[in-house]
Formats: C-alpha cells, sequence, structure tokens
C-alpha cells in the first residue's frame, strides 16, 4: 500500500507542509501502553510510529490511568484529548488530504480538505458523570478518521482514490469501580482508520 500524503498545514495560502516518509501516529509509550503526552517530543524519535497507508485500516489504543476524582474532573469538566500527543497531532497537522497520492505541496487544487467535528460537541459536560455508578459516559475518548474512496480509469485498470476525508469523535462508557477511590485505573483512549 501507498503512504496517503496528508497536508499539514491549517490552510492553503502558503502551500503544504508534508511528510516525505509518510504521516505516521505515535500513540502509546512501547513499554507501558500509556497515552504519549503532548509535551513528550523526547519520546518521538525512540519509537517507531504507525504509518498511514492507502487501503489499510488501523486500531490503535493507549491506556490513560486516573483515581476517581480524575475521572470525574475529566468527564464533566476538562476533557482534553490535546493533551495527548496522537490525538492533538491529528488536531493540529491532519488538515488536507491528497485524493490521488499525488499533490503538489504548492497547488491548491490538488488537495481536499479533512472535515472536522465543531470542539463545542464533543466537550465535556457535568451530565456525562453519574455519581451514583461512577460512570461517565458521552464523553469523548478517541478519533475515528474515517476515508471515502471511489474508483476511475479504465475498466481493466481502475485506481482507488479518497473522494472524503473526516475525523469523528469516538464516545465511551468509563465506570470507576476501583474499591479504593484514590488508587488509578486505567482507561482506554482509541484511534481508529478506515476506508
Amino acid at each position: 500500500s501507498s503512504p496517503i500524503l496528508v497536508g499539514q498545514n491549517s490552510d492553503l495560502t502558503a502551500g503544504q507542509k508534508v511528510s516525505t516518509g509518510g504521516y505516521a501516529f505515535f500513540m502509546a509509550d512501547e513499554k507501558t501502553g500509556d497515552c504519549l503526552a503532548a509535551g513528550d517530543g523526547s519520546i518521538i524519535p525512540d519509537q517507531d510510529g504507525i504509518e498511514l497507508l492507502f487501503g489499510e485500516t488501523v486500531q490503535l489504543s493507549c491506556q490513560h490511568k486516573m483515581t476517581r476524582a480524575e475521572l470525574t474532573s475529566y468527564c464533566s469538566e476538562t476533557s482534553n484529548l490535546d493533551a495527548y500527543y496522537a490525538f492533538k497531532q491529528l488536531t493540529e497537522t491532519f488538515n488536507f488530504v491528497s485524493p490521488l497520492g499525488d499533490a503538489n505541496p504548492v497547488y491548491m487544487k490538488d488537495w481536499m480538505p479533512v472535515v472536522k467535528p465543531d470542539p463545542t460537541t464533543y466537550a465535556a459536560k457535568p451530565e456525562n458523570w453519574v455519581e451514583e455508578t461512577s460512570t461517565c459516559s458521552g464523553t469523548i475518548t478517541g478519533w475515528a478518521i474515517k476515508f471515502i474512496t471511489s474508483s476511475l480509469g479504465q475498466t481493466r485498470n481502475l485506481q482507488k482514490y479518497i473522494v472524503g476525508a473526516s475525523i469523528e469523535p469516538i464516545t465511551t462508557t468509563m465506570t470507576f469501580s476501583n474499591a479504593d477511590a484514590t488508587s488509578a485505573q486505567s482507561f482506554n483512549h482509541l484511534l481508529t482508520v478506515s476506508f
């Protein structure tokens, strides 16, 4: 499979920044499985990223440890996936894609914008937390990257290309079940790619 060309600038006025080695995700610390913090740039070069390839589905996860009080706050007040490297990477640099995989960085019409959700639609809210059951629902816990493809060319030699790309929030229910409320429990965060 071929790497998908991703335009990393937020607009097209100055051309696109493109990774020549492909766009790679850095999700979790390879030793612990913990989500990489957004500021852990020193960790990234020591790890192999997961490259975004045309037609290949991906499901990545990392864990974030929280006490009951931290989960309560995360669910109802502070939910911020941009605190994690892979998710901040997506919101800041996954902005345009090359439909045919051969876009010129300086030609605006070669690039297709990635559709992203309005941040206010996935913000943490007090009603997401149920005190009696220590349950959080409706809070975003990951991103789903979705590509729509089609084919063009002669019948005997059709070429697939991208006709649409979007990032959609993943929400899951998280329940704190540790007997000790001050003991941290692991919760998964997901990043998926589908075609």
